[in-house]
């Protein structure tokens, strides 16, 4: 358009007279309009302020310097990684929890025919059930103070050897020195573990009130009435305390008001089966009878 509107300029009108135009003229206008046009176009362009340019530069320069960075937090990562499970042993340890969950859960019966125990911890539903469990159950598979041995053993003894001389309760070990005592060691667990200390009962005491208790009329003669009728008192609904508790729940107790410890290295097997029935009716047999059970 600027080399049209220079061409039109430079030529006369119809009304004045006329003169031929020259090549080299014509040439020097295209010049001038290509110049005209460029000079157009660069105006057009969208410029771009000092400072957001520096900024990007900044920015791109920080995420280059980051990606450098990249390959040596990886090797810290894989370092951490390896050390922790090289020194902590979460496989063995897992593993051990494992095996110890399992025979707890599979090996500790009770409601037994003979010798076949019917019901496992998944199947108490009742306080009945939960000590039948611990004394029938738990106590002689977590405490074995004689070495088992497999089923029918004595009557096979008898029938294949002639011998009706029972198995030995303990052994003792040559390879295990001089020193070593006779196994099983009262604590062991399992062959290769050693319960620290002994079995902690904790319960947790909810609070029982009859201003807890929900009945259908809110006056106070009828809920009266309803609180005769009752006869107890009541406990908050919003834990439900008798059923089965999560695997967190049983580790931490909020408010553990009742504690009792089984000491292996102070008790026998048949005196943490005492203990337990004791515990069963709230400690209410201490002093009733012989049995030198105590109680913290």
């Amino acid at each position: 358009a600027s080399w049209a509107l220079a061409v039109a300029a430079a030529t006369p009108s119809s009304s004045m007279a006329t003169s031929p135009v020259s090549p080299t003229t014509i040439n020097r206008l295209k010049v001038k309009a290509q110049k005209a046009a460029a000079n157009s176009e660069g105006e057009d362009e969208i410029q771009v302020e000092q400072r957001i340019y520096l900024s990007w530069i900044q920015r791109q320069l920080e995420n280059e310097a980051a990606c450098l960075q990249l390959p040596f937090t990886i090797i810290v990562l894989l370092s951490f990684s390896m050390l922790a499970l090289l020194h902590l042993k979460q496989d063995v340890v897992f593993s051990v929890e494992q095996a110890i969950e399992r025979d707890i859960m599979e090996n500790a019966n009770f409601a037994f025919e003979v010798n076949f125990g019917n019901k496992a911890l998944v199947d108490v539903h009742s306080f009945a059930d939960f000590w039948s469990w611990v004394r029938l159950g738990f106590i002689p598979l977590i405490i074995q103070p004689t070495w088992v041995t497999s089923e029918r053993y004595v009557e096979d003894q008898l029938n294949f050897f002639g011998s009706n001389v029972g198995p030995n309760e303990q052994w003792t070990f040559g390879a295990y020195g001089s020193s070593s005592r006779a196994i099983p060691v009262t604590g062991d667990y399992l062959h290769y573990n050693r319960i620290i200390g002994g079995l902690r009962f904790q319960q947790q005491v909810t609070t029982m009130s009859d201003d807890l208790c929900k009945f259908p009329s809110s006056n106070a003669e009828s809920r009266e009435v309803w609180r005769q009728w009752y006869g107890k008192p009541c406990t908050p609904a919003w834990e439900e305390l008798p059923f089965k508790p999560d695997s967190l729940d049983a580790e931490v107790f909020s408010h553990p008001e009742r504690i009792e410890w089984m000491l292996t290295a102070f008790m026998s097997q048949e005196e943490m089966v005492a203990k337990a029935v004791d515990m069963e009716t709230g400690c209410a047999l201490v002093g009733s009878s012989g049995t030198d059970v105590t109680h913290n």
